[in-house]
């Protein structure tokens, strides 16, 4: 898998949508996974764990991939996809498009999250508590 420095990422941003997963984790009770990002875009907001795709890269291995990297837990199975979107951000005058493949896992692990440095938080919500929280359109839909 390659892996390009954050210049070249920054002008393909600015350039053509990005590939990415997002990853739709229950756990063995129903709540879902929601991480608050650092990173742009979206920062600050609840969000699915998640992240591009990389040249070569499956897009089933890249949702294995964000759900070690992001939250440790490893997978031993196929996630299932179960959609396609297509992401619009525009956020301190810089224009994101991502067009992004939800992989749905079921979870019965540990509840225990390990964050990188994406995210500063994580919580489990039950998803008819999805209005209670400020939610992006797009997160609020994948939930329900």
């Amino acid at each position: 898998m390659l892996k390009i420095n954050d210049g070249l990422y920054q002008t393909i941003v600015a350039s053509m949508p990005i590939v990415c997963v997002d990853l739709l984790i229950r756990n063995s009770i129903g709540h879902v996974l929601l991480l608050r990002r650092c990173n742009s875009p979206a920062k600050d907001q609840w969000w699915l764990p998640g992240g591009r795709v990389l040249m070569n890269e499956r897009m089933s291995d890249a949702a294995k991939r964000k759900a070690l990297q992001e939250c440790g837990f490893l997978l031993n199975f196929e996630p299932k996809q179960c959609g396609t979107y297509e992401l619009f951000f525009y956020e301190g005058g810089s224009h994101f498009h991502s067009i992004t493949t939800i992989f749905e896992i079921d979870w019965n692990g540990s509840f225990e999250v390990y964050l990188d440095d994406q995210s500063k938080d994580f919580i489990w919500i039950e998803p008819q508590d999805k209005d209670k929280y400020n939610l992006h359109s797009f997160i609020k839909s994948a939930i329900a």
